[in-house]
């Protein structure tokens, strides 16, 4: 069985006044990973990258503790804050 020979389609549209043709055997343009800039390099390395998985032990611990080192870190500030002040 032969291949078939694929012919350029277009496709016409109309948007309000303006109207205009696509074609769809146009090859397209590779984009390189230099090319990339450098903001979405830094996102998909390492915002999107994969996230690390720590044992449910060490987990639970950091639940406890988080929000009892946050509620000491803001007394502290607001004494700070209140000795600036006089």
């Amino acid at each position: 069985m032969e291949p078939k020979q694929q012919r350029e389609r277009e496709i016409t549209y109309q948007v309000g006044w303006k109207r205009g043709v696509i074609s769809s055997n146009k090859p397209h343009a590779v984009e390189l990973e230099a090319e990339i800039p450098w903001v979405h390099r830094f996102n998909i390395t390492f915002l999107w990258g994969q996230a690390a998985i720590y044992p449910i032990g060490v987990l639970q611990v950091i639940l406890w503790i988080f929000p009892i080192l946050t509620f000491a870190c803001t007394l502290w500030l607001i004494h700070v804050l209140s000795m600036q002040s006089q």
